[in-house]
């Protein structure tokens, strides 16, 4: 069967899902059983699958956690989304400070 990084993604899914088993070894299990080498399954590692694996991992102390722990909103907010946002929420704020000091 012709494989791509999305197929695999939800095969490893469903093995997480039936199995009861983390994302690392769904993977490693999967490649035995299929008798496929680990060292070539990283091109089928979609992004999604590569940020399970990682929170897993860094929840058993494998690989240190990583530096960007945020909100998710402020993750996927573009520059203009964040600036855009920012406006919203301070302009008023400092529009009230300054009426005040005018006073």
């Amino acid at each position: 069967m012709l494989m791509n990084s999305k197929k695999f993604g939800l095969l490893i899914e469903a093995m997480v899902k039936e199995r009861r088993i983390p994302y690392m070894d769904a993977v490693l299990k999967y490649c035995e059983e299929n008798d496929i080498d680990t060292s070539t399954v990283g091109p089928l590692i979609n992004k999604s699958l590569k940020e399970k694996i990682q929170m897993e991992a860094e929840k058993l102390n494998l690989i240190e956690k990583s530096s960007t722990a945020c909100l998710p909103l402020w993750r996927v907010m573009n520059v203009t989304g964040y600036i855009l946002l920012l406006s919203c929420i301070l302009l008023p704020i400092l529009m009230t400070i300054l009426n005040i000091m005018l006073k």
